[in-house]
C-alpha cells in the first residue's frame, strides 16, 4: 500500500512577522471603533460611516490574516491591494490637509468635542492642548510621515509577497 503524505513546509519568519503586522493593523483598526469618528480627507465621518469603513478594513485584514495561515494564492494580491489602498487613502488625506486646512481645523474640533475624554484619562486642560498642537500643522506633518512609512512598508510586503509566492500554494 502506497500512501504518499504531502508534508506542508513550516512558516517562514518572515511569514510570521507579517502576520505580527497584519494583526497589529487589524488591531488599529479594532480602536478606531472605539473613537467613533474618522476623519477623512475633508470629510468628518460620522458613526455610522466610520463603523462602515473602519468594518471594511477589519475584514480585509481578516482576510489577509487567515489567508495567510491557510496559505491561500489570493492572499497576496489582496494583501498588496489593502497596503495600496492605505497609502492612497493617507495621500488622500495628505493632499486634502494641504488644499483645505480651515476644514482640517473645523473637523478637528467637531472631532474634539464628539469625544469623551475622561475615557482616555486625560484632562480638558491636556486635551486643549493636544487639541492646539494637532491643529497647528502637526497633523500634517504625522499624515505625511505616515505616508512615507506606508510607502516602505508597501515595498517591503510587495517584496515579501514575490519571494514567497511558494508560501501561498493552496
Amino acid at each position: 500500500m502506497n500512501i504518499c503524505m504531502e508534508t506542508k513546509q513550516e512558516m517562514p519568519v518572515s511569514i510570521v512577522l507579517f502576520l505580527v503586522w497584519v494583526a497589529v493593523g487589524l488591531l488599529s483598526t479594532l480602536q478606531s471603533l472605539v473613537l467613533g469618528a474618522i476623519i477623512f480627507g475633508p470629510f468628518l465621518l460620522d458613526r455610522i460611516a466610520s463603523t462602515i469603513f473602519a468594518l471594511v478594513f477589519i475584514l480585509l485584514y481578516s482576510l489577509v490574516f487567515f489567508g495567510t495561515i491557510k496559505r491561500k494564492k489570493w492572499t497576496r494580491p489582496l494583501a498588496i491591494g489593502i497596503y495600496l489602498l492605505a497609502i492612497l487613502v493617507l495621500a488622500f488625506d495628505l493632499i486634502s490637509f494641504y488644499l483645505y486646512p480651515q476644514q482640517l481645523n473645523q473637523n478637528l474640533q467637531k472631532f474634539f468635542e464628539q469625544q469623551e475624554f475622561s475615557q482616555f484619562g486625560q484632562d480638558p486642560q491636556t486635551m486643549q492642548a493636544t487639541q492646539t498642537l494637532l491643529m497647528s500643522g502637526f497633523f500634517s506633518v504625522m499624515i505625511a510621515f505616515s505616508l512615507v512609512f506606508s510607502i516602505i512598508q508597501f515595498i517591503l510586503i510587495a517584496y515579501l509577497m514575490h519571494k514567497k509566492k511558494e508560501y501561498f500554494s493552496e
